[in-house]
């Protein structure tokens, strides 16, 4: 289960626009929205670019994507 605070926390913690990160990865800006507000899935071919995209570390990418228990 996805972590989406967590998520959004770290595209903040960038400093970025959300539309250069969308571009950087290769998405939308909508798309991108979608998919950080649980609207759509977050692909597991997609985890990697939001890795390089958010400089996010391994225990990052675990904390976020692969969440066991996520409050709602």
């Amino acid at each position: 289960m996805v972590n989406y605070d967590l998520l959004n926390e770290k595209i903040k913690e960038t400093g970025y626009q959300r539309g250069y990160i969308a571009s950087k990865m290769g998405l939308s800006l909508t798309s991108f929205s979608y998919k950080t507000n649980g609207k759509r899935k977050i692909l597991l071919e997609e985890v990697p670019k939001f890795q390089r995209a958010l400089n996010l570390t391994r225990k990052d990418v675990n904390d976020i994507f692969f969440a066991d228990d996520v409050e709602k």
